[in-house]
Formats: structure tokens, C-alpha cells, sequence
């Protein structure tokens, strides 16, 4: 286990500033949830917090950021309930805390270990074994199931059945119980699940880890003399990356939650990449991140609906992305990327690939400037 060094930064307007304890900020809030529970009676959306005048303006964007990034959850939607934590005699398991940890080699690892704990005697664990329905009464249930090719398995039976399935599995409907259980689906129904963003990259070199590219980002002022941990920046598409360190590492990690998580799931993944570059570029206030990433390995995404703290399971997928092709389709007169990306880049320096793939120069309104695009075969 590998403890993660707790230094989070806010990148703003290429400069790099410390920006404390991260967990204290979100634990301050959640204290201050519970006193105004205590004082309406009822639960309220956390949104009526953050849009609070109470709430210090330079505060608020980044507690929106961070409800949305660490509980990937709509603010609108987000229970103050679940999130308050007592000022006196609370559980001190529900404050948020301030250490984390990274397993050396391979989150697998956590499973072997835990599989390595069961009694071979008492226990077995099948894989590739999917159950489709549940058959219960009292003192008697039955699971019907499937291998992993959709091959037809031996039904299991037993005197109980503890159900652990994800949230997300549940409320799909995927497994199928008889007779069914409304009262169940009614808790269900109370509960909701948050999507995650998260891209990793691969790049020849470092770069950021550079002295000079620090030294150039830095304030003078409270400027810690380690390497990048956690970078985060508001108004980004992508806002919160972070290194391997302590392991010295050409990787970086973007991530996001909730609302801009659900709209780059919903691209398709070379886009979800050139977002993502762009995003970067913007945050280490670089001229174009893709540009250093060239020779970089697969970038790997993963949509992962993530629960709230009231739910005890998650469930994730993954899908593996081709590294950013030099082309991308021929130039079609049309921009590729949102509207309000659109305008956000009709001046300054060019960031990132045009999509555009071949022609002498192309003007796209998603680009700086006009440019030459690559190309194409």
C-alpha cells in the first residue's frame, strides 16, 4: 500500500496555488449540513446550499466541483441528509478522511486477498456465473444461472440467499425475482446512482514534473517545493487530474462526476479523448498536451456509475480507446464539438488537434485560428 500525498492545487490562469486540506473544506460542509438540518426539521437538496449567500462566493465553485467529482452526484438531486455529519457524538466513520492509499500492485490484488481469506471447506467462489433469476420462499430459494458464453449452468439452491448486487443492477431490472419484492423496489427507487469520467494517459516524458515547468506555474507565495499530486481548475471539462506519485510516472489521470461525466460518456471515445487533451491543455496551461502524447500507450476511460454514501455497492465498465489517430474524418464545413465549446475557443492560441481531417486550411469554429489540418490517407 502506497500512502497518496495529500497536496491538492488549483490551476488558474497558468499559475499553480496551493490550496490546503481539500478534506477539511468538504468536512466543513458537511458539518454545516447538519446545523441547518437541525435547524428547518427536513431534509433539502444540497444545491440550496451552494447557492447559499452564506456560502463564500470563492468557496462555492469549488465545494459544486467537488460534490460533483468526489460524490458524482447533481447537487439538485444530492440529499443534505446524507451528507451531514453531527458536530457532537457523530460517527467519526462518516467524516471524510484525510489519507489515501493506492494498492502498489494492482487493485486485483484486493480480491486475492480476499478470496485467500475464505475456508476452502465452507466456501466456493465461481466465476463467469451470472444469475438471471431468484426463486424464493420461506426456508427454500433456487438461482437460476448462465456461464459467461450464455451456456445454461446447474440451478443453485439453498435454505437463504444474501443478494449483494450493485444498485444499478437492481433497479434495471437485470435479475428477475419470484414472486417479486415491491417493497424492495419502492427503497430502490429512493436511491440513485452517479456517473464518473476517468481517463488515463500515458505520455513519453513527465513534462510537468520538469523544475522549470513548476517554477514557472507556481506563485512565489505558499508554493510547496514537491511535485504535482492534484491539480484542480474550475470551468475545465475535465477539471481534476492527478499523478502517480509517490511512483514516479509519465501518467496522468483525469477525472470528472455527474453532469459533464454523463455528456463524454455519451461521445464516442476518439472525442472523449480530444476533450480530454484539450481540457489538459488548458489546465497545465500548455500549448497542446496531444502533442506530447504521441507515442503514448492506450488511453484507457472508464464510465463508472458510482453510488451515493447511503449505498454500500458500485458497479463499473471499462472500454479501451485507440490513441488519437492524426485524422479524423475529412473536413465537412460543420464543427464537431459542442456548441459551448464553440464559443469558448474563437480566440488566443490553438490548444489542441482540429478534427478536420484533410484539405489545404480549414477554418473550424472550434479552433483558435485556422490552420492547416493533418492529412488525411
Amino acid at each position: 500500500m502506497l500512502e497518496i500525498p495529500d497536496t491538492h492545487e488549483l490551476a488558474a490562469g497558468g499559475r499553480f496555488k496551493p490550496m490546503g486540506s481539500s478534506w477539511e473544506l468538504l468536512d466543513r460542509m458537511n458539518h454545516d449540513l447538519a446545523r441547518r438540518l437541525a435547524s428547518r426539521g427536513k431534509d433539502f437538496p444540497v444545491s440550496e446550499y451552494l447557492d447559499s449567500a452564506r456560502v463564500p462566493l470563492a468557496r462555492r465553485g469549488l465545494l459544486r466541483d467537488f460534490v460533483q467529482g468526489f460524490y458524482a452526484a447533481h447537487p439538485d438531486r444530492l440529499s443534505a441528509q446524507s451528507l451531514a455529519v453531527e458536530n457532537d457524538g457523530g460517527d467519526e466513520e462518516d467524516e471524510v478522511q484525510g489519507k489515501q492509499f493506492r494498492i502498489a500492485n494492482g487493485g486485483d490484488a484486493l480480491m486475492k486477498w480476499l478470496r485467500d481469506g475464505l475456508d476452502p471447506e465452507r466456501t466456493e467462489v465461481r466465476l463467469s456465473t451470472v444469475a438471471e433469476t431468484v426463486q424464493w420462499k420461506r426456508g427454500a430459494v433456487s438461482i437460476v444461472c448462465r456461464g459467461g458464453d450464455r451456456a445454461e449452468l446447474p440451478t443453485l439452491t439453498a435454505r437463504t440467499a444474501l443478494i449483494t448486487l450493485p444498485l444499478a443492477v437492481l433497479k434495471a431490472g437485470v435479475v428477475r425475482f419470484h414472486p417479486a419484492l415491491p417493497a424492495k423496489q419502492r427503497a430502490l427507487a429512493g436511491l440513485e446512482m452517479g456517473q464518473v469520467f476517468k481517463i488515463v494517459l500515458r505520455f513519453r516524458e513527465a513534462f510537468w514534473q520538469r523544475p522549470e515547468f513548476l517554477k514557472e506555474r507556481r506563485a512565489k507565495a505558499g508554493s510547496n517545493g514537491s511535485g504535482l499530486g492534484f491539480l484542480h481548475a474550475h470551468g475545465v471539462e475535465v477539471p481534476t487530474w492527478w499523478t502517480t506519485l509517490p511512483v514516479r510516472a509519465p501518467v496522468l489521470t483525469g477525472y470528472v462526476g455527474a453532469v459533464a461525466a454523463e455528456q463524454l460518456l455519451a461521445e464516442e471515445p476518439p472525442s472523449r479523448l480530444e476533450r480530454s487533451l484539450v481540457a489538459l491543455s488548458e489546465v497545465l496551461a500548455v500549448r497542446d498536451a496531444s502533442s506530447r502524447s504521441s507515442s503514448m500507450r492506450r488511453p484507457v476511460t472508464t464510465g463508472a456509475p458510482i453510488p451515493s454514501r447511503a449505498v454500500p455497492t458500485a458497479t463499473s465498465a471499462s472500454a479501451g480507446m485507440a490513441p488519437l489517430a492524426p485524422w479524423a474524418g475529412r473536413w465537412t464545413g460543420r464543427c464537431s464539438l459542442p456548441e459551448r465549446q464553440r464559443t469558448a475557443r474563437r480566440s488566443g492560441p490553438w490548444p489542441g488537434r482540429c478534427r478536420a481531417g484533410a484539405g489545404p486550411r480549414a477554418k473550424c469554429c472550434a479552433c483558435y485560428n485556422s490552420h492547416t489540418p493533418p492529412r488525411g490517407p
